[in-house]
């Protein structure tokens, strides 16, 4: 049976991920120390970002939408080329660009269960 993360946690995720956007948007480096798994087989966003790049996946498409209360939601679709499979990831910010860098997390998370370790 596994535990389920508590709101609070996730809520910290969320945080040390919008960090790591915020830092690739900016063109900094990842905050320090760069964090690479929320748990098991969950990557944060820079390590999503790391894993992308070095299994050379391509992103097919991106869309930001602006939801009714102000919220913005992404989808973000990559392919793994080693595979060829496509996968999407959806991700929900204040900031479209946030929110897209959620979608990406996701979408990269959703791939990474075909990546022999």
């Amino acid at each position: 049976m596994s535990k389920r993360p508590t709101l609070q946690q996730m809520q910290q995720s969320d945080l040390i991920d919008e960090a790591a956007i915020r830092a690739i948007l900016s063109g900094k480096p990842f905050p320090n120390p760069i964090l690479l798994w929320h748990a098991p087989r969950i990557p944060t966003f820079a390590n999503a970002y790391l894993l992308a790049k070095k299994h050379g996946i391509i992103k097919i498409s991106a869309e930001v939408n602006k939801t009714s209360d102000g919220d913005h939601i992404a989808i973000v679709r990559l392919r793994l080329p080693s595979t060829k499979s496509i996968r999407a990831g959806a991700g929900r910010h204040t900031e479209p660009m946030i929110a897209r860098g959620f979608a990406f997390r996701n979408a990269v998370r959703q791939l990474l269960v075909e990546v022999k370790p």
